[in-house]
């Protein structure tokens, strides 16, 4: 596993700020960038970025992409804490899969958090235009999604597929 300390405040030009093999995580400021596997990430790797999205300043949205994994329910209690329930419920998040088990879990989720919503990878621009991205962000974020589908694309057939629609 790769970690690089988070300085949010320039993100150009340096690693990821988790590469796992279950877990990818970034950040293109206002944006959380997670990435899962087929699996639930492990948990430490789990806290680790949980921390660093709880630390970045301005952080107020998620894109999430999932070939079928997603935190289990320890995890999930812990992301809510992390943000802190009220931040949390109204962190407006797009989850890219095709996966109908991911699919079930954002449909649980939302009844909770309701600024969640799910996407087809094939359906990236529609899941970036549901973030609501000025425009200078939301070129950061594609960018930064290049730069990951490049590193990890292989591992996250998910994350490779949303990329390719948005070149």
């Amino acid at each position: 596993m790769t970690t690089v300390e988070p300085d949010v405040a320039s993100c150009d030009h340096r690693p990821m700020l988790v590469d796992s093999p279950d877990l990818a995580f970034d950040i293109a400021l206002p944006v959380a960038i997670f990435v899962h596997g087929k699996r639930s990430p492990d948990p430490a790797v789990w806290t680790l970025a949980c921390g660093q999205a709880s630390k970045a300043p301005g952080l107020d949205r998620g894109l999430i992409f999932s070939d079928g994994g997603s935190p289990d329910s320890t995890q999930r209690k812990e992301i809510v804490a992390a943000y802190g329930e009220e931040r949390f419920r109204s962190l407006r998040s797009a989850v890219l899969s095709s996966s109908m088990g991911a699919r079930f879990v954002v449909g649980a989720l939302s009844l909770f958090a309701s600024g969640i919503k799910v996407f087809a990878p094939s359906d990236a621009r529609s899941a970036l235009a549901y973030l609501d991205l000025p425009t200078a962000a939301r070129a950061e974020v594609v960018r930064v999604l290049q730069e990951m589908a490049a590193t990890v694309g292989p591992r996250f057939p998910a994350l490779a597929d949303a990329a390719k629609v948005l070149r």
